[in-house]
């Protein structure tokens, strides 16, 4: 082999050799591009998958589910709507108070379960939404005005009002409402669901859901 074949050999190898080298580092970049992006975008969907689980909150199925939850009374598996009843139909003092001492405890757990934050993103600030069980009187349920007087903006029937932390009652912006009929012929109980939301602003409160 003649000289200048042999230098042209050896520099063919070595371009060829550099031209791996680019070539599988452009591969590795390539690959650290599309994990970056595919994980960027999980993430983005995990985000709005939280966020969207939020904003679909429904009070409406909220007192449904709640009114339905299981719950010992006197041994027997019933519901809290039967709790409800009960409570209200008992004519022992103590019994009466006894079951709604229960419900009461039993209430402000679930709605403590429900309580979340949330971001308004035009101000950045974080609202806690807060949620309470009201037994109300018919006046009451038939008219914004009764609700008001009685209930809304008065410490009236404290001992009909089943709260969870961070709700107020002046601060109220979602409802919902349910009728159970009672053990007695004609009786008829009102029930209703009340969502409150208040500023999170210099509050501890990073171990609520979405305020962390």
């Amino acid at each position: 082999m003649k000289p200048d074949t042999l230098i042209k050999s050896k520099r063919g190898a070595i371009s060829s050799t550099i031209a791996d080298f680019w070539a599988y580092v452009t591969f590795v970049l390539v690959i650290m591009l599309f994990y970056l992006f595919f994980t960027y975008q999980a993430k983005g969907i995990e985000e709005n998958k939280i966020k969207e689980d939020v904003l679909t909150i429904n009070p409406n199925t909220d007192l449904l589910n709640y009114l339905k939850t299981p719950i010992l009374i006197d041994g027997k598996l019933r519901i809290i709507a039967d709790l409800i009843v009960i409570s209200k139909n008992e004519n022992d003092n103590d019994k009466r108070r006894s079951y709604t001492d229960e419900l009461s405890k039993k209430t402000k757990e679930i709605m403590n379960r429900l309580v979340y934050c949330e971001t308004d993103y035009g101000s950045s600030s974080k609202y806690i939404y807060g949620f309470a069980i009201f037994l109300l009187d018919e006046a009451s349920y038939n008219s914004e005005i009764e609700f008001h007087k009685n209930y809304e903006y008065t410490s009236k029937n404290e001992d009909k009002k089943f709260r969870s932390d961070y709700f107020y009652d002046s601060q109220i912006i979602k409802k919902s409402f349910a009728v159970i009929p009672s053990d007695k012929i004609g009786q008829l109980i009102f029930v209703g669901l009340f969502v409150s939301s208040s500023n999170a602003a210099d509050r501890q409160v990073q171990h609520i859901f979405g305020c962390a």
